[in-house]
């Protein structure tokens, strides 16, 4: 039994190949559907990256004395942590020698 699918990038069909005879895009459906998956999920995060930054940016330039207020205070609790880790840090280097 032969099967026919059609090539998602120039539409031709193809009888039981498993890459397109015109334009040699692959048309195994897992491929296909793992190619997928992973751009959705690369512009899902890339969303959600650029949601924090634009909240951020939005904070730091805020008018209102409470987003300014509430971006200095996002930005000194990161400091600290940052600070508590490198002192960590620095201390097990120093025990280990």
């Amino acid at each position: 039994m032969s099967v026919s699918r059609k090539c998602p990038q120039c539409q031709e069909w193809n009888t039981d190949h498993n890459v397109c005879v015109q334009c040699g895009t692959s048309l195994n459906t897992d491929e296909l559907r793992n190619e997928r998956e992973a751009a959705q999920l690369k512009k899902h995060h890339e969303l959600n990256t650029d949601r924090i930054d634009a909240w951020i940016a939005k904070l730091s330039e805020s008018k209102k004395m409470g987003g300014r207020l509430m971006y200095f205070m996002v930005r000194s609790v990161w400091f600290v942590v940052f600070m508590m880790l490198t002192f960590i840090y620095a201390v097990i280097a120093f025990i280990a020698g």
